[in-house]
């Protein structure tokens, strides 16, 4: 009798370790998964990035059952210098930030013709360009130097030049300014040919860069000058509208592949959703810039155009050149 009650007892406790080791094995395949993200949109701000990445949790969150959670870091408060945003998903400090592909051209050379003048016809050409074979080449390109773009959100309107010193018209009035581009070769070599002497700033540099008049004049896009204070610095928005910047949400590529396949799935599936709700809300502001530029005594005006594309169009042209015919067939592809 009381070898049977022995078995029993012994049976049941075999039982429920089973059960424990199965629940313990469910519970280790559930385990919240936190990933770091960092971006330089004020937290809170009606801003494409920072409506991208709700859109992001929430379709993350039907996905995996709210196994994947994004940990965001607004503002620059984590770094306000996307190139150092990079330096740390290299260095496995941060899993995801959203950046201009400007930085990653340190990285990824040929990504630099992005950031070539005239070459996005519209918001529209661009969100067609990067979802067909630039995109695609450009994706190849990133997974060689171990960056993978989750997604390419399209930026917010056209880049132009905002001044300190007087509107600019034609390309004689860049002459001698002193203007901060991003640390692109692309957008330095734009600007020589515009006869201006460009510096290249990190972003998280550029207010004081214009108190301190290291430079007179910056290029941004239309929501950025309405929203960041810079009309009080520099106060002529002249749309010389030379560049348009898709923005892309990068991971690490290894680290990507290290997930599970379903979880990497949906964090793709997740960052493309948001592309949409990115685009709107950069549309949205785009609608309300100018007017929001004019009410802080803001000067917007247009300029020779033709001028400044004849001057562009020779460095369009080195850049087929530089990238070999890899790079000579992508922007043959943009320029249609």
């Amino acid at each position: 009798m009381k070898r049977v009650v022995f078995n029993v007892a012994l049976i049941l406790l075999l039982s429920c370790s089973m059960l424990f080791a199965a629940g313990g094995t469910e519970s280790a395949k559930k385990q919240e998964i936190v990933l770091t993200v960092a971006q330089v949109a004020i937290e809170g701000q009606y801003h494409p990035y920072n409506e991208g990445l709700k859109k992001m949790q929430e379709v993350l969150d039907e996905k995996t059952g709210g196994q994947v959670k994004l940990k965001i870091y607004a503002g620059g408060s984590l770094s306000n210098d996307e190139k150092e945003m990079l330096n740390m998903i290299n260095a496995d400090s941060l899993d995801i930030a959203i950046v201009a592909p400007s930085p990653l051209a340190t990285f990824t050379p040929i990504i630099s013709i992005l950031g070539l003048p005239y070459v996005f016809k519209s918001l529209d050409h661009a969100e067609a360009i990067m979802a067909g074979e630039v995109g695609n080449v450009m994706r190849a390109r990133m997974i060689e130097s171990n960056f993978y773009p989750l997604s390419w959100w399209i930026g917010k309107g056209f880049r132009s030049v905002n001044s300190a010193t007087k509107p600019v018209v034609t390309p004689a009035d860049l002459k001698g300014q002193k203007i901060r581009v991003m640390q692109d070769p692309a957008y330095i070599d734009a600007f020589n040919a515009f006869g201006a002497n460009p510096v290249p700033i990190a972003w998280g540099e550029l207010h004081t860069a214009l108190q301190t008049k290291t430079v007179n004049a910056h290029e941004n896009d239309p929501p950025v000058i309405n929203e960041y204070g810079f009309i009080e610095f520099a106060k002529y928005f002249s749309l010389t509208e030379h560049s348009l910047m898709p923005i892309v949400v990068v991971m690490k590529a290894s680290k990507l592949e290290a997930l599970d396949p379903a979880i990497k799935k949906a964090l793709l599936e997740a960052a493309d959703a948001a592309r949409g709700v990115s685009r709107k809300v950069a549309d949205d502001q785009v609608a309300k810039a100018y007017a929001g530029i004019e009410s802080q005594g803001g000067v917007v005006n247009k300029v020779d155009k033709d001028a400044f594309f004849a001057l562009a169009k020779p460095v369009v042209e080195a850049y087929k050149t530089k990238f070999g015919a890899e790079g000579a067939r992508l922007i043959d592809l943009m320029l249609k």
